[in-house]
């Protein structure tokens, strides 16, 4: 892990998610903590109508704009340097912060920038300056699933830095796949040596089957780094966290199929990102 770009908003989380992607990053390499922000490119004001009832043209507010992004480049400098006090007085000295800023539209813009940076992976917050519903409208939980590289997303004001036990949710579906992204996640966070949990939700009549994990690992997990765990999909996300002291889920971010909930219930991105701990969202081409 040598890049990292975290999207920011200014809101209060922004900082708090900035210091959680800096303790979970190797602190004996170098490593770039990109600080990335998106404004609009335009204001407009209503669309406006003549005496006649008929549309003209919308107002584009220059002013409202530059005063916009001002205020932008000043929140950004703020932040700048509250992160590279945090790195100073922590002590990570091969840790360096870099900014900017772009206009445009912050769902497409990120997914560019990443393939600009090669970043190893986008950090986010699950809530912002908006402060919609906790996944309305949410941005992490839309680029998952369209992004090339894992995106974490950190709950609101999330303080805990401790990464000892990661769930990896799966199908059992295809044992290639898992075999890879299970690689992926140990090569991401081997530094920090966390558990891995891979957890399969399972319909009462499936018993699953983990064999094809065993041989495979050997040699990269010993004294029980790797462990499987099978759940009722009657079970909720929460519980299994909360059980069994879970410090990040991780899954493939596949598009949803909303047919599916018509006929069973599925696990999806809404019950990962409400169980109160940081998501990894991992890319479904990978």
């Amino acid at each position: 892990m040598k890049s990292v770009l975290i999207p920011v908003d200014f809101s209060e989380s922004s900082l708090s998610t900035c210091k959680y992607a800096i303790e979970t990053v190797p602190k004996n390499d170098p490593v770039s903590i990109w600080l990335f922000h998106v404004y609009a490119d335009q204001f407009i004001f209503q669309p406006l109508y003549d005496l006649d009832g008929f549309l003209v043209d919308p107002v584009v507010d220059v002013e409202l704009f530059e005063e916009m992004k001002k205020i932008a480049k000043e929140n950004m400098k703020k932040l700048k340097t509250d992160v590279e006090k945090y790195i100073d007085e922590k002590g990570y000295k091969k840790l360096t912060v870099k900014s900017f800023m772009v206009p445009g539209d912050p769902e497409w813009m990120i997914q560019d920038v990443c393939d600009e940076l090669d970043a190893d992976v986008i950090v986010m917050s699950t809530r912002g300056a908006g402060k919609k519903d906790f996944l309305e409208g949410n941005m992490a939980k839309r680029i998952m699933g369209k992004a090339k590289i894992p995106v974490l997303a950190v709950p609101e004001k999330y303080g805990n830095y401790k990464l000892e036990k990661i769930m990896f949710a799966t199908h059992l579906e295809h044992a290639q796949e898992d075999i890879d992204y299970t690689m992926m996640i140990y090569n991401n966070f081997k530094h920090l040596h966390p558990k891995i949990i891979i957890t399969y939700f399972r319909e009462e009549d499936d018993d699953g089957n983990f064999d094809f994990l065993s041989d495979v690992f050997n040699e990269y997990f010993q004294n029980g780094s790797l462990q499987t765990l099978f759940v009722p999909k009657n079970v909720k996300v929460k519980t299994v966290v909360k059980e069994n002291d879970i410090d990040l889920i991780a899954f493939v971010a596949h598009k949803e199929n909303p047919l599916k909930h018509l006929f069973k219930r599925v696990i999806t991105k809404k019950d990962f990102l409400e169980a109160g701990v940081p998501v990894l969202g991992l890319p479904p081409e990978y």
